[in-house]
């Protein structure tokens, strides 16, 4: 797959997730992706570090370096780093929320049961007084 990233669309929020979703796709499919990036500026191997963040778990720094060894020429714009790190707060809050709503969902069922067992234990408790109650009239 080649992805061709203009200049002006490079830098938002919709632009990562597409690069990085499209190419854990490709990935998934047992292909590769070309990025490529107009006037050779170097914003192809910068929009790399989206998927590296989502997919690969990364920390922005590391990603940065990472890009950094293999690209020794690389200049990261500031205007991006900030986005990108903005973006990855966002994404780790996402991933944060979506876990716990697994774990919760996971322990639904046990809470459920807890719950039905004090419900019947109440209801039994209920009717033991009831009956004591009965008993020490007569």
């Amino acid at each position: 797959t080649v992805m061709h990233i203009k200049l002006d669309e490079a830098a938002t929020v919709d632009t990562f997730n597409k690069i990085a979703d499209q190419i854990e796709n490709t990935k998934q499919a047992g292909g590769k992706t070309l990025i490529s990036c107009e006037k050779s500026t170097g914003i192809a191997a910068i929009m790399c570090i989206p998927y590296l963040l989502k997919y690969q778990g990364i920390g922005l720094k590391v990603a940065i370096k990472d890009m950094k060894e293999k690209r020794p020429n690389l200049v990261m714009d500031p205007e991006t780093i900030v986005k990108l790190e903005a973006w990855q707060k966002k994404l780790w809050r996402e991933q944060f929320v979506g876990k716990m709503h697994c774990i919760f969902l996971s322990w639904l069922p046990l809470l459920m049961i807890l719950g039905l067992l004090f419900i019947l234990l109440k209801i039994s408790h209920g009717e033991m007084e009831k009956m004591y109650k009965e008993e020490k009239k007569s």
